[in-house]
């Protein structure tokens, strides 16, 4: 009998154990849908206010009390900051994880690299690179909405150090083989 039990509460644990690995991937799974989720109301409102014009934020970074997500996810800071935000009537921002501060205004930035390559695709983290100079005019909101409905998000880069190295490495090829071409 006493061999029975062992073994129902090993498998048991077992059981257990399993769960908890499923319930720790889920919770991750839960979190990145909820932080997409949250990127994609945030860039539609951003898109929102580009479009009629009350977005004239070039200068400098919007004023607000910004939290990085593993930040905001704590309530105890979270609810510091808005205490902060709603003292001095500025909005709470919480930023992505791969966005610094300096990534939501480009002004201090040098001036764009000089190459052929204007935009380029990183599928590994689904973002659509693009040049800083052409992130303007008329065309930027239809470049938006197109990557969107690619299943990208759209950055700029500036220069080199803007990019991650792996798509660093990707740009550099396409411009040997642009330059190639020539």
């Amino acid at each position: 009998m006493p061999d029975e039990t062992t073994a129902a509460l090993q498998a048991l644990i077992k059981q257990v154990e399993t769960l908890t690995t499923r319930m720790d991937g889920l919770h991750g799974h839960n979190a990145r849908l909820l932080d997409q989720i949250k990127d994609e109301k945030r860039e539609a409102a951003i898109t929102s206010q580009n479009s009629k014009g009350t977005a004239a934020l070039a200068n400098s970074r919007p004023p607000g009390v910004y939290l990085t997500r593993e930040e905001a996810r704590d309530p105890r800071k979270y609810a510091e900051a808005k205490a902060q935000a709603e003292a001095q009537d500025i909005p709470v921002f919480v930023l992505r994880d791969d966005d610094e501060p300096s990534d939501l205004h480009t002004s201090n930035r040098a001036s764009p690299i000089q190459s052929k390559i204007i935009t380029f695709d990183d599928d590994h983290e689904r973002v659509r690179w693009l040049r800083a100079d052409h992130n303007t005019g008329s065309g930027l909101v239809p470049r938006r909405m197109q990557a969107e409905r690619d299943g990208y998000r759209v950055k700029t880069f500036s220069t080199l150090d803007d990019l991650p190295d792996h798509a660093r490495t990707k740009f550099e090829m396409m411009e040997r083989a642009a330059n190639a071409e020539s």
